[in-house]
């Protein structure tokens, strides 16, 4: 108790003194903040690990940490107690499970230290600021839901079509790329080009194909180059395919064409039709071109080009000039060419045959009497002779009997 006394009177002020234990260091090694980097859909990141230690030097050292932000932030051990020099530490995870999804999540973690009496401990509380970014997946997605083809059936060069192949931002490394087809007739390839912005390049091959509808599949996969882990989910494409029928020319509406001449003389003309049927490009240029076997230049053909589309019949006349040809048969074959658009066509048409037999001319003798045949008589066939009936014979009458009287005398009584 100390007093205090003055003219004015005497007061008195109580005193306590307690002598306790001097306070406990809390000592913690951490960084001043901690920040988690993840990707939706991956393995959560790695613990950060938090030490504490007890530097006083003498009595226990309780303490116990605190996270704080959401149930994706958390600690392990959350409590525990510490004697003079001891050190421990405890763990601060965040699980990417937790979270709704891609974004940025802030928490703390509150550490507490008391000594044995309960005092707060020297730097007691200490808060460590915590981030959690999760990123996107890394993944992949196909700019098309699908593919269209149409060509001409039996053409040679493949048709191609790409689809560009979107990579997700967060795909830390380069993806390696796996690629299947699956289609009817094997007219279906595919193969993935660049490296920076890939692309999927899809062919259709219609060599072998007749004219019909076809249909197929595209199924892409990615990995990590790095990893070897699948990225994202195979993307399957669908293609279809229409394979039109090719631009044709049609067989001539005749094989063969025979001409009948006499020497001197020119048989009448005969006519043929061709035909285009097909998808072609504008119009069809058909050129007729004889071959001679057997003389020349007896054989014409006009006209000598015409231009039909598809559709529609060209008709072409044959011409025979045989007068000046001696006697004998002639043969020649009609062939064509054909350009569709400029292009010329290769599916060409059996050629016609031709055939001309040039027979002579019997000329009579002058003044000789040209024989006429004489007719034959015909035959009067001799009458059957009619048979004579041979009349009844006419029967001879029964002799009449004759009476004769003779008289006589008469008789006396």
């Amino acid at each position: 108790t100390i007093v205090f006394s003055s003219s004015a009177g005497t007061q008195t002020l109580p005193v306590t003194f307690t002598l306790g234990q001097a306070p406990i260091p809390l000592v913690t090694t951490a960084p001043a903040s901690i920040t988690f980097n993840a990707v939706t859909g991956k393995f959560s990141p790695a613990l950060q690990h938090v030490s504490i230690t007890n530097s006083g030097n003498t009595g226990t050292l309780k303490w116990h940490a605190i996270a704080a932000g959401g149930n994706w932030l958390s600690v392990n051990p959350t409590a525990g107690t510490l004697a003079t020099h001891q050190t421990t530490s405890f763990t601060i995870a965040a699980s990417i499970a937790s979270t709704p999804g891609p974004g940025t999540y802030t928490g703390a973690v509150t550490i507490i230290g008391v000594d044995s009496f309960g005092h707060p401990a020297l730097g007691s509380p200490q808060v460590i600021p915590v981030s959690l970014l999760v990123k996107p997946a890394c993944t992949f997605t196909v700019a098309s839901g699908g593919l269209n083809f149409t060509g001409i059936s039996g053409q040679t060069v493949p048709i191609d079509q790409q689809i560009a192949l979107q990579v997700g931002s967060s795909c830390a490394n380069k993806l390696d790329w796996t690629v299947a087809t699956a289609s009817d007739s094997n007219w279906l390839s595919a193969t993935v080009v660049g490296t920076s912005t890939p692309a999927l390049n899809v062919s259709a091959d219609l060599t072998n194909l007749k004219a019909n509808n076809y249909s197929g599949t595209v199924t892409i996969t990615a990995h990590d180059s790095v990893t070897m882990q699948q990225v994202g989910i195979p993307q399957v494409i669908p293609i279809a395919l229409t394979a039109q029928p090719a631009c044709t020319l049609q067989n001539p509406s005749v094989t063969a064409e025979t001409f009948d001449a006499k020497a001197g003389n020119n048989p009448g003309s005969q006519t043929f039709t061709i035909a285009v049927t097909g998808t072609c490009a504008g119009t069809v240029t058909i050129a007729p071109s004889i071959i001679f076997n057997a003389g020349t230049k007896w054989l014409s053909i006009t006209p000598d080009t015409t231009a039909i589309t598809s559709g529609n019949r060209a008709t072409f006349t044959a011409t025979v000039t045989s007068a000046s040809l001696p006697v004998g048969q002639y043969d020649a074959t009609i062939q064509f060419s054909a350009s569709n658009s400029g292009i010329a066509m290769t599916n060409l048409p059996q050629g016609i045959a031709v055939k001309l037999i040039v027979e002579a001319v019997i000329q009579p003798v002058l003044g000789t009497p040209t024989p006429t045949a004489s007719p034959i008589p015909t035959a009067t066939p001799t009458p059957v002779p009619t048979a004579t009936p041979i009349p009844s014979p006419t029967p001879i009458p029964s002799p009449t009997p004759t009476v004769t009287l003779t008289p006589t005398a008469a008789v006396k009584t």
